[in-house]
């Protein structure tokens, strides 16, 4: 995990928790789609495919890079946060992130040796040991194209055509995913500098269609020869400093038996009573967000989400000939209502009683039914027809 995607696309490191990755390089297949407008007579037209290959190429000639992105989200009416990227290779980095209007700053440096976290609010340090087998020092390539893997899960890449960004021509490429899956940012724009094959400038929406971030890259400057002082790390003075390993960091589930995934969560959870014709069980997932310290102090301490709750979830997976069927149960340690992170537009459904909602996702090809059943807030994902999905819902009880 590369600190800048952790600082910079947190809403991904904190939902990922039941989320599988479905990675096929055999079935990537790349698209283009061009509006009507975009046709300059004076330039040759890429290929999005084209634009991609040349990013990769830009990076993979990069030894070192700084610039600043300034981030704003619609989570939980996050203000404005500042991010000072530092990076040289081989792995050298420092994220330096400003909150203006909270008056605090958190650092991320990675040297040859060790990882630090700091935030002024709390003033703690979380320290990490660095080695060959610590995901978090893959820090190979400059952390400016971290949307450089957002062709995974089968994803499509579009070419929407060509604008303007601080009087900079910049072609504006469009990554949708192509296959269900559990994150909560999906489509993806990415603004890349024609003159220099470098991002400017990136927008990731929701499964609603509706954009949950903007970033603004500013300041760029490559291969300007930083030296390896500007990434040692002072403590500040009073700091506490806390030592993680590398088993804090992993976010992997473990694909359970329905009874473990229970224990392990300590609740009872709901089982569907009714499923369509060839569906069956595959697996299950638990999860509890106060298992991991890393993203226990990221959610705490070191991120505009320190509102959001803590909570446990096991997440059911049926599988059959058109496709699976994901139910989702979480139990929050707070009240749900004041931390969620998104409007919820669609149509207003009763389940059992209940107030719920039902609304399409991933572009209309599935439908997702949500609904709180006391202490449980219940989701269920899939390319159903209403009824049906209505049908598994209504069907959702405590094991006999």
């Amino acid at each position: 995990m590369k600190p800048l995607a952790v600082l910079l696309l947190l809403t991904v490191v904190i939902l990922i928790s039941n989320c599988e990755e479905k990675t096929s390089e055999e079935k990537n297949e790349t698209e283009t789609l061009e509006k009507q407008e975009y046709n300059p007579a004076h330039e040759e037209k890429p290929t999005a495919e084209e634009i991609v290959a040349k990013m990769r190429a830009k990076r993979a000639s990069i030894e070192d890079c700084s610039y600043t992105a300034n981030m704003k989200s619609s989570f939980l009416e996050q203000n404005e946060e500042r991010y000072e990227i530092l990076w040289k290779k081989p792995g050298l980095m420092k994220s330096t992130i400003r909150r203006p209007e909270k008056n605090t700053e958190s650092v991320i440096v990675s040297d040859e040796n060790y990882q630090w976290i700091y935030n002024s609010d709390s003033n703690t340090a979380l320290k990490t040991e660095l080695s060959e087998e610590t995901d978090i020092s893959d820090n190979e390539a400059c952390p400016l194209f971290f949307g450089e893997n957002l062709n995974r899960n089968n994803s499509k890449i579009f070419l929407i055509g060509t604008e303007k960004i601080e009087g900079k021509d910049a072609y504006l490429l469009e990554f949708t995913p192509e296959e269900e899956h559990e994150f909560y940012l999906l489509k993806t724009k990415i603004w890349i500098d024609k003159e220099t094959w470098l991002p400017i400038r990136y927008e990731l929406y929701d499964n609603r269609e509706r954009m949950a971030v903007e970033i603004e890259i500013q300041d760029l400057k490559i291969n300007s020869g930083l030296p390896d002082s500007e990434f040692e790390f002072e403590l500040p003075e009073g700091a506490r400093v806390k030592t993680l390993s590398p088993e804090d960091y992993k976010i992997d589930l473990e694909k359970l038996a329905l009874d473990e995934a229970e224990q392990r969560a300590g609740f009872e959870v709901l089982t569907p009573a009714y499923l369509p014709e060839g569906y069956v069980f595959n697996h299950s997932t638990s999860f509890n967000s106060r298992d991991r310290a890393y993203l226990t102090v990221i959610n705490s301490d070191l991120s505009s989400f320190a509102a959001m709750p803590h909570y446990r979830r096991v997440t059911l997976v049926y599988t059959g000939e058109n496709g699976r069927i994901r139910i989702s149960e979480t139990r929050y340690e707070e009240e749900k209502s004041a931390y969620r992170l998104f409007e919820k537009e669609g149509e207003n459904i009763r389940v059992n009683g209940r107030e719920g909602v039902l609304h399409p996702v991933f572009g209309g090809n599935m439908k997702e039914l949500e609904w709180n059943d006391g202490e449980l807030e219940i989701s269920i994902m899939a390319a159903l027809e209403k009824a049906e999905l209505l049908k598994v819902a209504e069907s959702i009880s405590a094991k006999e």
